[in-house]
């Protein structure tokens, strides 16, 4: 997947028990290894967060969560954000590769001990994917409204308001049981947030493509669906390049 820039990949895992939140708040210090900690609304936030320094500045009410504590995690030199529920699941987002949702929460785990926040050791159960960010360049301008309407031809979803968003917004459906993908063939339409397989459980990716000739692919939970979305778009555009690009 050379031809594509991962820029941010979400996982889920579950571990084999329970986490004491308020005891991860209150034994868990500030370290260069956990640099962020909140949890609760009577409890103040440790550490140092620049999202939570911009959210104050916005002043906006935030929403509290008494079921799951923040913690921001220095990992391979990059900041993860991940979010510890009471019933032993946890979501990371930050990652880069796939391979180190498992790895971080291992590490973790084993930091942990230390502060006796586990009675006995703990295992990861289960682990998935949830989202993978991707991008990237055509290397030259497109004329987006000429696009916006030949997807539309096509019989793609696709909507493009420049004043609203600067890119072609267009909802890509994957579905392993049509013969032909792009669009919902279930027998009601769905939402397209399955897992890409079976009747109602189409998964929709998004690609927004813009006049620079970059374009974000998002919402895949696995590198086929990420590839298949880059081949549709990459095809469809070199398919009629002389229409698409910005004279």
């Amino acid at each position: 997947m050379e031809h594509l820039r991962v820029s941010t990949i979400t996982s889920i895992l579950k571990i084999s028990d329970t986490i004491d939140l308020q005891k991860v708040y209150d034994c868990i210090p500030i370290s260069t290894y956990i640099l962020f900690i909140e949890y609760g609304s009577e409890n103040e936030p440790k550490g140092f967060s620049e999202k939570s320094l911009k959210k104050k500045r916005k002043k906006k009410k935030k929403k509290i969560f008494y079921n799951q504590i923040t913690l921001h995690v220095m990992y391979s030199n990059k900041i993860m954000n991940v979010k510890l529920f009471n019933n032993g699941r946890i979501q990371i987002t930050g990652l880069k590769h796939e391979e180190q949702s498992i790895n971080l929460v291992k590490a973790l785990m084993e930091y942990f001990y230390d502060f006796d926040i586990f009675k006995e050791e703990v295992q990861v159960i289960d682990h998935s994917i949830v989202l993978i960010n991707s991008d990237f360049d055509l290397g030259y301008e497109i004329n987006r409204d000429a696009l916006h309407q030949e997807i539309i031809d096509y019989g793609i979803y696709s909507s493009y308001e420049s004043c609203i968003y600067p890119g072609v917004n267009i909802k890509y459906f994957i579905n392993h049981t049509n013969i032909e993908n792009g669009i919902c063939n279930c027998e009601q339409m769905c939402n397209g947030k399955g897992r890409g397989n079976g009747d109602g459980n189409c998964k929709k990716i998004t690609i927004a493509v813009f006049k620079s000739g970059k374009v974000i692919i998002t919402g895949g939970q696995n590198k086929q669906q990420l590839e298949e979305s880059y081949r549709f778009i990459k095809n469809f555009i070199d398919s009629n390049k002389e229409c698409f690009i910005l004279k």
